[in-house]
């Protein structure tokens, strides 16, 4: 089974193969990360703070915004964050995180189950971005951060493959420069693109956004800084990069004076256009039409503020169930799914339709941009060395995640027709058709005398048939997660 099993809430009949919800969900926890699959699902992490330490669970989510299940790390570790993940064409999940000098790495696939568990030794790296690639994927890595100006740093860039072993590690600086720092890493055709800062030497300081590209090897192609020639900037940096058309790359740059802002390259790597937004920019995500979207704390109600290809706004949504600044915006699907923090625990999960509007959608915040005027692109040498290539081995992490249990409530949720691709057709049997769920002798489901297909969480089939007055009776089945296939619907069920 190639696809990742899709776990729906639907409200419609199977012949509306191409419906879709937008919705808000909350299940009591605190987002700090969405992770979208190939297939319409995806995963959530979040953190659970307590006297200062945290564990973080993983939540495995269906295309409509109900859990399919949830599992707790039992990593109890200080402060949490940063965490980082992708999914592949199976659906294994792949994430990062750290804690201070403390970084993880975990692979689960689709049922939970642990592929590896590891943490890296103890190097002075942070690991802080991660990007898939053919059999594995790209790290990146921060030396002293928080460090003074003083300090060197060398930040790191490692290939890794599925198994969680380090292919090669290289490093790079400037010559002359004491501190270079990665922030971001996107994989750009066959080009991989790396944004951050870098810092002269002196005092005051006085940092300057930076985009390395490498080949897939790592190796250095073109570097460039950009400069904002209008106006005194003493420290600004590029901490996000993101790309859906080749042609039009944004990037997230913020400085101490409070100038946050989008920079648009294009495929050159040239300045299109720079605007400042105004208030503490949030988050930044490139739109289905070339364009590109962000929240910043000007705004409220869960605002999400859309600029077309030439920088201009053209439209605002937000959501009258709860006053937020978006944490996170992703591409998913025909829409975007959307991170929208409160009081913990109280942050919300919503899915919005590809033209923006949210389930429960009011007026909009109009936003407000700031044209930066003459943003200057500098080529700047950046040498590739090796002196981190001794420095990464990876521990294994004793200690299982552990079942979940977790509170959703439903903000609201509304139906609309999906004319972007979905991965899979199939419809949600839902609750009333089979039950009960979890279950431990005989399940319950509405078929109309049609066959039905039980396959476990591998893709194999342990039942093929029809039902004697629409029950079955699964004392054979071992204990774990089970899918129906009925009549172009689907459901999974838990034997007990």
């Amino acid at each position: 089974m190639k696809t990742c099993l899709t776990i729906l809430l639907s409200l419609l009949f199977c012949s509306m193969a191409q419906s879709q919800y937008k919705y808000l969900r909350n299940y009591d926890d605190d987002v700090h990360a969405i992770i979208p699959c190939q297939d319409s699902t995806y995963y959530t992490v979040s953190i659970h703070p307590g006297c200062g330490i945290n564990s973080f669970s993983v939540h495995y989510i269906g295309r409509h915004g109900q859990l399919i299940w949830s599992k707790e790390s039992q990593i109890w570790v200080s402060h949490l964050n940063n965490f980082k993940g992708f999914t592949d064409e199976n659906n294994v999940l792949t994430l990062i995180y750290s804690s201070l000098d403390y970084n993880g790495l975990t692979r689960m696939d689709r049922t939970g189950t642990i592929i590896f568990n590891r943490y890296f030794n103890s190097s002075p790296y942070r690991m802080n971005s991660i990007t898939p690639t053919t059999g594995g994927f790209y790290l990146t890595g921060i030396q002293n951060e928080y460090s003074s100006i003083s300090s060197p740093s060398v930040p790191v860039l490692l290939k890794m493959d599925n198994s969680g072993q380090v292919i090669w590690v290289k490093s790079y600086s400037i010559p002359t420069i004491p501190r270079l720092l990665f922030h971001d890493v996107q994989q750009h055709g066959d080009s991989l693109l790396i944004v951050g800062n870098y810092t002269q030497a002196g005092f005051p300081e006085v940092t300057f956004p930076y985009i390395l590209k490498t080949d897939l090897n790592g190796n250095t192609g073109s570097s460039n800084y950009y400069r904002i020639e209008t106006i005194d900037v003493d420290r600004y940096k590029f901490t996000d990069v993101d790309s859906y058309d080749p042609a039009s790359i944004y990037l997230k740059f913020n400085a101490s004076t409070g100038i946050d802002g989008i920079l648009k390259l294009n495929e050159q790597l040239q300045p299109v256009w720079c605007k400042n937004a105004v208030g503490v920019l949030g988050t930044i995500c490139a739109s289905y039409e070339g364009g590109v979207m962000f929240s910043s704390s000007m705004s409220s109600d869960g605002d999400i503020i859309n600029l077309n290809t030439q920088g201009t706004i053209i439209g605002s949504t937000a959501t009258g169930a709860i006053s937020s600044t978006p944490s996170i915006i992703l591409r998913h699907d025909c829409g975007y799914l959307v991170a929208l923090p409160s009081s913990w625990p109280g942050d919300r999960y919503a899915h919005i339709s590809q033209d923006q509007v949210y389930c429960g959608a009011i007026t909009g915040f109009p936003g407000d941009l700031t044209p930066i005027n003459t943003v200057t692109k500098h080529p700047i040498t950046v040498n590739t060395q090796t002196l981190a290539s001794s420095t990464f081995s990876l521990i294994v992490l004793t200690g299982a995640f552990t079942d979940n249990m977790l509170t959703e409530t439903v903000d609201c949720i509304e139906p609309y027709s999906c004319s972007g691709p979905l991965g899979l057709s199939e419809q949600e049997l839902t609750s009333d058709l089979l039950y009960p769920n979890p279950a431990t002798d005989v399940i319950h489901i509405e078929t109309s005398d049609s066959p039905i297909v039980i396959t476990d969480a591998a893709g194999a089939v342990v039942y093929s048939g029809t039902l004697t007055n629409n029950e079955l009776n699964i004392r054979f089945l071992a204990p774990g997660l089970y899918h129906v296939n009925c009549n172009q619907q689907r459901r999974h069920f838990i034997k007990q």
